[in-house]
């Protein structure tokens, strides 16, 4: 089974530049927002077309997709042919005022409905004073207080004749009637009176009694006819104030009278108007600052909360804060003298009443930041209407406002946008979400590489060039650019879709060309810009790799050993990743411990780690179990591990150790392993494998270089191949060497250089110098130790 290593044309897809028909992205056509991907543009539409209730959508997706910019281009094309949703006003409920009414009426009629009342407000306070000065209305108010005085004068006249009768005087007070007795015809003094005799004093209060009911007689029909007069005076009044009221009440009517609800919101007004007619004859009274509402007149204000004057089709409104009061409005108040107060003018629409008719597009990782906004945006799409409201009511405090504005109907497609993980748990943990959300748009991070793709990627490049107004790249820059784009997905035949790394690049890229006054990028400057965002991001990788070097970490690159190998394991940091040689080792023994994992042991592995080794026993047990039992005790360990270790990727790491242990090999230090292995035997692919390649290729280049040295990769791993020029050279000049293998039969051969051996039809294995014969061997005698225990 000789495993030949890969040739250089197998370690990168690399871009050929003369594909490319341009010099420079200057002369490139640009791409029309991003590169689309067919199945989500396909579910966008689906879900836009559909104006259904519970056909809101989810956009999935990682972050620097382009998934924002297409959802954004769908949802405005799709607004623009759809009809402009009505405006949305607020204005006093008459009869209950706690409870402003909510009307619509056609986009743009809103404000111009907020002018007319205005105007209609500031005419009546110009005409109600101007007509009841006016002379003919003046006199005819003076004729009825005339002819008031008149009657009450004949009722005095009365009064007094039987009064004289009686021997009084009757005079009219400030504080009343008073009745003075006489003595003939002159009024008795308060001396003279106090003078009388007793009986005479009797003889008067007698005659005062007689004369009282007459008093009281004046008085109530004095009073009957203050009231008729002031009845008389109002009647008038009200007569002439509907009069003035009647043309400008009637325009309006015949403006807003056909939309629903307005006309009774009228009638209620000028009822209102009428009974107040004093605030309107007022004379010098404060005007309030301009941009400030006349509070005294505010039961005629009109609220416009939404206003869709401006639109043309649907709105869409993005709101980048979705805390419960941008999304759902608010009761804004005020203080005066000290004390807070509010009204319906203060009632304030939320981005889910903009965008009433049209759509509305949240970011999930905004949305979740906030409380209670996610159940009360499930409450507005459950029940499709939304109530502005108090947020201390849901928190459980006295509410402040005291304002419970009318509900309003809610017809809007909710975009949310998302990570994958966060719909897996809606979907899975939120009923609601379930029916509420019935398209799902899912994004990818990665596309096919083509002659078309790659067309499109030199596109984006021109587009994003001039958009952040970079200098042009270079057909070889371009041509690495799609390189670049490979190895971010660590495949020969895909490329990346998330463009905000790449942008990063050109950016950076585009820095280096100007310090060196170069009117393009060419491929120098963006090798150089990716080779320095990883030198930013690399100080943890160069002191690990420096505590090998030095010693302190044991790693060697060179020579042999039983029962160590070299492992390569991936970690990350950000988003910066790194491989990290480590040496795994085994120690096989005779006992019936089956596979001990010392990471599980001393809690550092994870679960995808334990199951690995579990599988190496599953593979043991099938390769040699099958004769006879198993009496092995087999310590597997990371060395100088001192974290958590998770992952399968060192399971055929692992194995090799164990085997090596087993049939007492040694195996080659100068060669490092990775890859899974299942219980077949079959070396499976995993991840990270260009970070783990040149991390060793590193580690060899620093110890030097020997023309030994490589690694042992899964066959699976070559299409992910997109290693790095340096590694690309030091392959092709035969000084480091990459094994692609499929099973473990392959590895066993490379590392030890013994053959690995078979079994035949009596479970035997051979040679007798193989792997797995000597490994046979030992388990023989283990189990034979065993039975003479």
């Amino acid at each position: 089974m000789k495993v030949n290593p890969l040739t250089r044309d197998k370690l990168r897809n690399e871009c050929d530049p003369t594909q490319f028909k341009f010099e420079t992205t200057a002369e490139v056509e640009a791409l029309d927002g991003v590169i689309e991907q067919e199945r989500a543009v396909r579910s966008l539409r689906t879900g836009l077309d559909i104006d259904k209730r519970n056909y809101n959508m989810f956009v999935a997706g990682a972050s620097g997709t382009g998934r924002t910019t297409i959802v954004l281009d769908a949802v405005r094309q799709a607004a623009k042919g759809r009809e402009t949703p009505p405006d949305w006003v607020y204005v006093h409920n008459f009869k209950e005022k706690e409870n402003p009414r909510a009307f619509q009426l056609p986009a743009g009629k809103g404000r111009v409905f907020a002018q007319d009342l205005d105007w209609l407000v500031n005419h009546m306070k110009e005409q109600f004073p101007k007509a009841f000065r006016d002379r003919e209305h003046q006199e005819e108010i003076q004729e009825v207080v005339s002819g008031s005085l008149s009657r009450e004068h004949e009722f005095f006249s009365a009064l007094s004749k039987k009064a004289k009768d009686l021997g009084f005087l009757v005079k009219s007070t400030k504080t009343g009637l008073i009745t003075i007795p006489l003595s003939g015809t002159k009024a008795l003094s308060n001396q003279d009176y106090d003078a009388l005799s007793d009986d005479d004093k009797k003889e008067i209060e007698q005659r005062r009694r007689e004369l009282d009911p007459f008093i009281h007689d004046f008085v109530s029909r004095t009073r009957d006819i203050e009231a008729d007069t002031q009845e008389d005076i109002k009647r008038r009044q009200l007569k002439l104030a509907k009069k003035i009221c009647a043309r400008p009440f009637g325009l309006l009517r015949r403006r807003y009278g056909r939309f629903n609800g307005l006309k009774d919101f009228l009638a209620a007004a000028q009822e209102h108007m009428l009974d107040n007619l004093g605030r309107f004859l007022r004379e010098g009274a404060p005007q309030p600052p301009p941009g400030e509402v006349d509070r005294e007149f505010i039961e005629y204000k009109v609220n416009v909360v939404v206003d869709n004057g401006s639109l043309k089709g649907a709105p869409v409104i993005v709101e980048p804060r979705p805390s419960y009061h941008n999304l759902f409005g608010k009761i804004e108040k005020k203080v005066e003298n000290g004390v807070y107060f509010t009204d319906f003018t203060m009632v304030k629409a939320g981005s889910v009443l903009r965008a009433n008719g049209g759509y509305l597009v949240i970011n999930t990782n905004d949305l979740f930041a906030y409380p209670l906004v996610w159940e009360n945006l499930k409450t507005v799409l459950r029940y499709r209407q939304t109530t502005i409201e108090d947020i201390a009511e849901h928190l459980g405090y006295l509410p402040t406002s005291g304002l419970r504005p009318e509900p309003i109907p809610i017809n809007l497609k909710i975009v949310l946008i998302g990570p994958p993980h966060v719909y897996e748990l809606l979907y899975r943990y939120d009923e609601d979400f379930r029916k509420l959300f019935q398209i799902k748009s899912e994004f990818d991070y990665e596309m096919v590489r083509n002659d078309d793709t790659t067309r499109q990627y030199a596109r984006f490049v021109a587009t994003t060039c001039r958009n952040d107004k970079l200098r042009p790249v270079t057909r070889k820059g371009v041509a690495h650019i799609v390189d670049v784009g490979s190895r971010l997905v660590e495949s020969q035949d895909r490329v990346t879709l998330q463009f905000n790394q790449i942008c990063n690049i050109l950016i950076e890229a585009d820095r280096l060309a100007a310090q060196t006054n170069d009117p393009v990028i060419h491929r120098r400057h963006i090798v150089e810009a990716v080779r320095q965002r990883d030198y930013r991001l690399a100080l943890l990788e160069e002191k690990v790799r420096k505590e090998i070097v030095e010693g302190s970490i044991f790693i060697d690159a060179q020579g042999q050993k039983v029962g160590a190998v070299n492992g390569l394991a991936v970690y990350e940091v950000g988003d910066y990743l790194f491989g990290k040689p480590s040496r795994i080792t085994a120690v096989t023994f005779a006992g019936k411990a089956g596979v001990i994992n010392v990471e599980r042991e001393a809690r550092l592995s994870g679960h995808i780690h334990s199951k690995g080794v579990l599988i190496l026993s599953g593979f043991l047990g099938s390769c040699f179990g099958k004769v006879r039992p198993l009496s092995v005790s087999v310590s597997l360990c990371f060395e100088q591990s001192y974290g958590m270790v998770d992952g399968d990727s060192a399971s055929s790491t692992e194995l090799y150790a164990v085997l090596s242990s087993l049939a007492d090999l040694p195996v080659r230090q100068d060669i490092a392993v990775t890859g899974s292995v299942n219980q077949q035997g079959d070396v499976q692919p995993v991840g990270g494998i260009n970070e783990k390649i040149e991390a060793w290729y590193n580690l060899c280049k620093e110890r030097g270089l020997t023309g030994t040295q490589g690694v042992l990769i899964p066959a699976a791993n070559v299409r992910n191949l997109m290693l790095k020029d340096e590694v690309v050279v030091a392959v092709g000049e035969g000084r480091f060497s990459i094994y692609p293998v499929s099973r473990i039969e392959e590895g066993l051969e490379v590392l030890t250089g013994v053959q690995a051996g078979s079994m035949d039809e009596k479970f035997q294995f051979g040679p007798e110098d193989s792997v797995f014969a000597r490994a046979a061997a030992t388990l023989d005698r283990f189990s034979a130790d065993d039975e003479d225990e």
